[in-house]
């Protein structure tokens, strides 16, 4: 069995930063930071020099962030 290559995008990815401190995340490290980060949207967009929203998945689907009340 061979070895699963890592993204070489790890350093700079916003998301992963994220999956490390939280082990909710952890099946989308195991599945794409550390597998089959070529199928990683946020790879394939920071390939080809597009910009990645913060929100953006490795699937391709939206991360929903909760909304804060304004402090008006």
């Amino acid at each position: 069995m061979s070895q699963a290559k890592t993204c070489p995008r790890l350093p700079s990815c916003e998301l992963y930063a994220r999956f490390k401190v939280q082990s909710l995340f952890e099946v989308w490290k195991i599945n794409y930071c550390e597998a089959a980060f070529e199928s990683c949207e946020r790879y394939k967009r920071a390939s080809l020099g597009e910009r990645v929203p913060l929100t953006l998945l490795p699937n391709g689907q939206q991360l929903r962030l909760p909304v804060r009340p304004s402090s008006s």
